[in-house]
């Protein structure tokens, strides 16, 4: 979307307090950029799936719609006032400086995610030792990684490769595709592509757990 556009990275949101806001911020930046008058139309977005007017399998709208109510119809049409009851109306949250840091909610929320950051293990790794440790990995010579073709297995190293840099707060799919020779939104989209198998293949899920892992012990953060 246009919110983080350019950005690889999430962000991490207090979904209580701030879920719905930025669902309504998102859905009304056509109308900011001058594109339509009303949300519902634009093409482009998913407004119309919460609306019930244009089905997508794959977008699940129920989670957000039951935060205004547990009878679909009701939730839809209270949904469609409360996206456009703020047209013409400046945001009460400052989404932009969540996006800047990468953590949006109040400084308690804040600070318990900053703590429980520390926590977690991560991936630090040069672009070239993270390339290195995942083509031995798989036993490939890393010029057939680089070479144009579309080769299955290759194809599916590369993916591996977008989505280990996605997990790390340093690497850029910018600087993988740099380093391959290949186009960022390319490596982007087989990662994505890669993410969407692994949540109905075991194998693939266990897979790419263990090469995180490997990453993980591969690596030395700085304290």
């Amino acid at each position: 979307g246009h919110l983080f556009q350019g950005r690889f990275k999430s962000i991490l949101i207090d979904s209580d307090r701030y879920q719905k806001e930025l669902i309504r911020y998102i859905h009304l930046n056509p109308i900011r950029a001058g594109m339509v008058g009303y949300p519902e139309d634009y093409k482009w977005s998913s407004h119309n799936t919460y609306l019930g007017t244009d089905p997508v399998l794959w977008i699940n709208s129920d989670y957000v719609l039951r935060r205004f109510s547990d009878l679909q119809l009701a939730a839809r049409g209270e949904f469609q006032n409360f996206v456009r009851s703020a047209i013409g109306v400046p945001e009460e949250v400052d989404f932009e400086k969540g996006a800047e840091e990468g953590i949006l909610g109040d400084d308690d929320f804040v600070a318990m995610v900053r703590e429980k950051a520390e926590l977690i293990p991560e991936i630090c790794l040069s672009i070239a030792e993270l390339t290195q440790e995942i083509c031995d990995h798989y036993n490939v010579d890393l010029g057939r990684v680089m070479r144009s073709g579309k080769e299955r297995h290759i194809a599916k190293v590369r993916g591996i490769l977008a989505l280990m840099v996605r997990e790390t707060e340093e690497l850029t799919l910018e600087a993988l595709g740099r380093y391959l020779g290949r186009d960022a939104n390319g490596l982007s989209r087989q990662a994505a592509r890669l993410t969407s198998k692994s949540l109905s293949s075991e194998e693939l899920f266990l897979e790419i757990d263990q090469i995180r892992e490997h990453l993980i012990k591969m690596s030395e953060c700085p304290a």
